[in-house]
């Protein structure tokens, strides 16, 4: 690779504006305002809009020796730009050190992730299986040869949908954990700067991080959307600069998850809300239903082992409860034993079911936590 002071090829006002990016990123500047950086550069105002327009449409030779990308905004003047890796891999050769955030903050390795033991009925179980097989490394690899030959995409993309507690977070976690992956969780409140034309860049950032962990970690990681609601709902016709952004936003996801390489997921409680154009950019499309009746009893039994087959059955047939809400019980009763010291009995378990329906028989006593 050339030297940092040495492009030959370069124009000088190319050069000058490599050196100032480089420079605002040294300072802790991971993106910076287009319009701004060319103003001390480029006085003429015909001209600078020439080489602006040169740079967003990719014609600039910084663009094309992929030294500097582009990250484009809402408008022309909320466009900004930031070093490719190969521009930042060019200043570390020179020893100047780059620190534009450690991806790999954002993972949860797979010897980190607890396991724990997930109940399913039928069709949930059997597309839970053939997504873990399918993740499982050898063949994801000949599945990926295979798509690519055929000129196809070669990223794996999954949405879980279902009601909340229905296990669909945990699911992915036990998944990464069994196939040996780090999870590169996003927490979408992120994505939702207060800041017009904010949001937009935060996006396009996640999907670089993720590429930048992935290319350290042994496996491809999981890309994990988590309660994706706003971000895969129906696009607005409203003009307003809310819905403006929140379109903005998806069709940047939907550029990026047309040619995405890794494996993403995304989990969500209202699927009826999914905007069409994200339906096929899923493989797979995951139900997760309310569980069934043998599927509340193996999860009663499983979180209260002392309970009888009786009990666990009264319990199941009693409460329509997710997972989670009967995860939740158990908890409650934990911190109930530990408080009284005493062990919880199977008419103040049903009390806890009653409150955490916000209802249930009046009857009950209530206790501890139940009040």
């Amino acid at each position: 690779m050339q030297s940092l002071l040495n492009f030959t090829n370069l124009e000088t006002i190319d050069l000058g504006l490599f050196l100032y990016v480089s420079w605002k990123t040294l300072c802790g500047n991971e993106q910076v305002n287009l319009s701004r950086s060319i103003e001390g550069i480029v006085t003429d105002n015909a001209a600078r809009v020439r080489f602006s327009q040169s740079l967003i449409k990719g014609e600039n030779p910084l663009i094309k020796q992929e030294l500097v990308e582009v990250v484009k905004g809402g408008f022309l003047n909320s466009a900004e730009l930031k070093l490719s890796e190969k521009g930042i891999a060019l200043l570390e050769e020179e020893g100047l050190s780059i620190s534009t955030g450690d991806p790999e903050k954002s993972l949860l390795t797979a010897e980190k992730i607890q396991k724990k033991e997930l109940f399913y009925g039928p069709e949930e179980m059997q597309q839970i299986q053939m997504l873990e097989q399918t993740l499982q490394e050898e063949k994801l690899n000949a599945i990926q040869k295979r798509l690519q030959d055929n000129s196809l995409p070669k990223g794996v993309t999954v949405i879980l949908h279902g009601p909340p507690g229905t296990g669909k977070t945990e699911s992915v976690y036990q998944i990464a954990r069994k196939t040996g992956r780090s999870i590169f969780k996003v927490d979408i409140s992120e994505s939702k700067s207060k800041w017009f034309g904010e949001s937009e860049k935060l996006i396009k950032d996640i999907f670089t991080r993720y590429k930048s962990a992935a290319k350290k970690q042994p496996l491809l990681p999981i890309l994990l959307f988590n309660e994706a609601d706003a971000l895969l709902s129906t696009r607005r016709e409203s003009a307003s600069n809310v819905s403006q952004t929140e379109n903005a936003i998806q069709n940047i996801l939907l550029e990026e998850l047309e040619n995405f390489e890794g494996i993403f997921i995304a989990t969500t409680n209202l699927v009826k809300n999914l905007d069409p154009a994200f339906e096929r950019r899923f493989h797979f499309k995951i139900k997760f239903n309310s569980p069934t009746l043998s599927v509340k009893q193996k999860i009663w039994q499983n979180k209260l082992s002392f309970l009888s087959a009786v009990q666990t059955n009264t319990l199941a047939e009693n409460y329509s409860l997710s997972g989670g809400q009967i995860e939740n019980i158990c908890r409650k009763i934990m911190m109930q034993e530990v408080i009284t010291g005493t062990k919880i009995d199977f008419r103040e378990i049903t009390g806890f079911c009653d409150v955490e329906l916000f209802g249930g028989n009046p009857e009950v006593k209530r206790i501890g936590f139940g009040r």
